[in-house]
């Protein structure tokens, strides 16, 4: 049986050495990483791929987000919230597909890198949309009756208990 202290090295030692080699394995990775971004910087076509996903990004995420609200809306119980709520994603959705479809055609026309011309990143677009989706959560929440806690479902299962 090996002593305190050779115990107490070969541990010290495996987790320095494991510290040392996980800081050097991301040193290196970020050293490649950083040398394959210097070797695409010279295709241009890389500069404009990119640009078009960047340009793509926060429709494809307002319209998955609305596609998924829409369908769980379908199964709404209250009509009124239901109807009011299908109606707001109907419109959000298709405001996303005209200012996707403006802006790709922008995009192409101009070749534009920058994404201050495109209306997809306009502050007052991208808002009025993060407050639909809050709003109409919120007024989906408010319009069905209070869930019980787990201290109320535990009265009405084991009266006795209480």
């Amino acid at each position: 049986m090996r002593g305190r202290v050779s115990s107490f090295i070969l541990i010290f030692g495996s987790i320095f050495f494991s510290a040392v080699g996980a800081v050097l394995a991301l040193a290196i990775f970020f050293l490649v990483v950083r040398l394959l971004f210097g070797v695409l910087s010279y295709l241009p076509w890389i500069t404009y791929a990119y640009a078009l996903l960047i340009l793509l990004f926060p429709a494809m995420l307002f319209i998955s987000v609305y596609i998924l609200y829409f369908k769980r809306t379908l199964r709404y119980p209250v009509k009124v919230v239901k109807w009011i709520s299908i109606s707001l994603f109907m419109i959000a959705l298709l405001s996303w597909v005209a200012v996707l479809i403006y802006d790709l055609m922008l995009f192409f026309k101009k070749g534009s890198i920058e994404i201050d011309p495109y209306f997809s990143y306009n502050r007052v677009f991208l808002t009025a949309n993060v407050t639909a989706i809050f709003l109409t959560g919120t007024m989906q929440a408010l319009s069905l009756p209070a869930e019980k806690d787990w201290m109320e479902k535990r009265k009405e299962s084991h009266p006795e208990e209480f």
